[in-house]
């Protein structure tokens, strides 16, 4: 890559060399839409942290033919040099004239996030033992359970706690429920009951704790990597063709 090509352009030769549309590249790497637009337009700001954006290059890079490794070094590079000072600066001057904007925004998006996601998403913390959330065989004694209809027809829930010890983004969906996606902090997380399935996208495998039933779960990836997981009662796996569960 020339000093006049971007990293972005670079992708977007490799796919359409390859005549993949973007819709045929998020489904082979489970990575939506938007995001694989937002890399090839160079558009960072747009996307989660470095860590994260090197986890959809290697995916990309790999279903494109293109080499990983000299992806995520192009990466590395680029970004020294062409972004981390552009941004800085072009926060600064929109922080003076949009700062108020900005404090609205926060406090709109945090409304909306504890009106949608809140009922799904019951947090703890290393202070507060995950078990005594479980003890409680009886649903009726927590009226603002959302299995309790189903409880009730006779279907059994399981659970999966989940905690961070890196930064780590995720993206989650219970049963029916719509997507929600969440950055975690090391020693923050939460937990979940479903009665079909809970959906997991995981950006970085190596900094997450998963509990299922009562059970911890060995690692499922390395630090950085992306994996997508699915657990249902008879058990979980890993969803794609790219990974397979350890016995």
């Amino acid at each position: 890559m020339n000093e006049r090509t971007s990293l972005g352009t670079l992708l977007r030769s490799y796919r359409e060399s390859k005549r993949i549309t973007l819709k045929e590249l998020a489904r082979q790497t489970k990575i939506r839409e938007p995001l694989l637009k937002a890399l090839e337009e160079d558009r960072y700001e747009d996307l989660p942290p470095p860590i994260y954006v090197k986890g959809f290059l290697s995916s990309y890079a790999k279903a494109v033919g293109a080499n990983p490794k000299e992806i995520l070094q192009q990466y590395d590079q680029f970004f020294t040099k062409n972004l981390q000072t552009p941004i800085e600066r072009r926060v600064r001057k929109n922080l003076n004239q949009r700062q108020w904007w900005i404090i609205g925004g926060v406090l709109f998006i945090s409304l909306l996030f504890s009106f949608f996601f809140y009922p799904y998403w019951t947090p703890f913390s290393k202070k507060t033992a995950p078990e005594k959330i479980e003890t409680k065989p009886q649903a009726s004694s927590q009226p603002t359970s959302i299995h309790e209809p189903l409880a009730e027809m006779g279907q059994r829930p399981f659970s999966l706690k989940i905690e961070a010890t890196e930064k780590v983004w995720i993206r989650l969906a219970v049963d029916d429920q719509p997507e929600r996606e969440r950055i975690l902090h090391p020693g923050e997380g939460g937990s979940f009951q479903a009665v079909r399935q809970i959906y997991l996208h995981i950006g970085n495998a190596g900094g997450l704790n998963l509990i299922f039933n009562e059970t911890p779960l060995e690692k499922v990836g390395r630090s950085g990597e992306v994996v997508h997981l699915i657990f249902t009662p008879e058990g979980w796996k890993f969803k794609g063709p790219e990974r397979t569960k350890n016995p």
